[in-house]
């Protein structure tokens, strides 16, 4: 309130006129509140300013000017990462078109043949190979490749398969074995080195079971017996001994030959066909005869030496002296 003191006269200006002694009190100022955009959030917290239009020099009703936040954290940068190699070719692992900050990639240098990884250039250096980047930029990477000092190593030939020969029907192995086996009885011991007919006859009989076939394929395999007694006949035939139950051998003997005759169903005569060649019995080494030991006579032992010899042998020996010196 204001105490207004007044005396005199005063002309009537429009203004207000109070009597002498008169308390004023004035209006009550009403605050008018204005605030800006809230900040960025920061630490947790987010300010503004708020101003009052009326300016009362009051706070009452003023608005906040803080305010708790949750801090977002910016979108994570993305990277690229490109690589390249004259004489090579680079993998990446993962492989992908771009790469989140902090993402590693392992790098693999594989050199074309004949040549041999070097070095690393650009983005990284160094020679490890594999080597692990870790992205936090756009990163070019080169491979250096350089001939290689130690040529790569021939390969070596591959030795086809061996393709076993199909299997005969059981009507052309008995056709083989008639073909083969015509006019045959085994009648002498087959060996290693051995030829003839008989020979191959026995391959077609070795021939008609998985169990003592001679060969897969080529020569002595089924359909294409020879006439010539090689190892792997021999191998068969053990098989074939030890199948009859006999004790394998390196000789077709006379309880094979016996066991051959029968499943051929015939008869041996006395002596071979001149057609088949004997094979050759091998000559026993002569026995060497006695040596005689001669045993040589022990010598007499020499007679010991006495003065009087002694004497007797000087005089002889100075008579044969004197006699030769006579002699000249």
């Amino acid at each position: 309130p204001v105490t207004l003191a007044y005396s005199g006269s005063a002309p009537d200006i429009g203004a207000f006129e109070y009597d002498s002694g008169y308390v004023y009190t004035p209006p009550a100022c009403t605050p008018s509140w204005s605030c800006g955009s809230w900040t960025t959030c920061a630490s947790s917290y987010q300010t503004r300013t708020c101003t009052d239009s009326n300016s009362c020099g009051t706070t009452t009703n003023k608005p906040a000017t803080t305010q708790p936040c949750t801090s977002t954290p910016p979108p994570a940068s993305t990277y690229t990462l490109s690589v390249s190699g004259a004489n090579g070719t680079i993998s990446k692992s993962p492989s992908q078109a771009t790469y989140a900050s902090g993402t590693s990639v392992t790098l693999t240098a594989i050199p074309n043949s004949g040549y041999e990884f070097s070095r690393w250039s650009g983005g990284i250096t160094g020679s490890t190979n594999p080597i692990t980047v870790t992205m936090s930029s756009d990163k070019s990477v080169i491979a250096t490749f350089i001939a290689s000092t130690n040529p790569p190593l021939a390969t070596p030939p591959t030795t086809p398969p061996l393709t076993p020969a199909t299997p005969l029907t059981p009507a052309e192995t008995a056709g083989n074995v008639a073909t083969n086996c015509s006019g045959i009885a085994f009648v002498r011991a087959l060996v290693l080195g051995s030829t003839g007919q008989d020979v191959k006859c026995l391959q077609t009989i070795l021939n008609t079971s998985a169990a003592t076939q001679v060969a897969l394929s080529a020569g002595g395999s089924p359909g294409k017996e020879t006439t010539y007694f090689g190892q792997k006949t021999l191998t068969a035939v053990r098989k074939y001994q030890a199948v009859q139950g006999f004790v394998p051998a390196n000789v077709v003997g006379v309880k094979t030959r016996a066991a051959l005759n029968k499943y051929l169903g015939v008869t041996p005569p006395a002596t071979p066909p001149a057609s088949q060649t004997p094979a050759k019995t091998p000559t026993p080494p002569a026995t060497p005869k006695p040596v005689k030991t001669i045993t040589a006579p022990t010598p007499a032992p020499a007679p010991a030496i006495t003065p009087n010899n002694q004497r007797a042998m000087v005089q002889t020996l100075d008579n044969i002296l004197k006699a030769l010196q006579g002699g000249k």
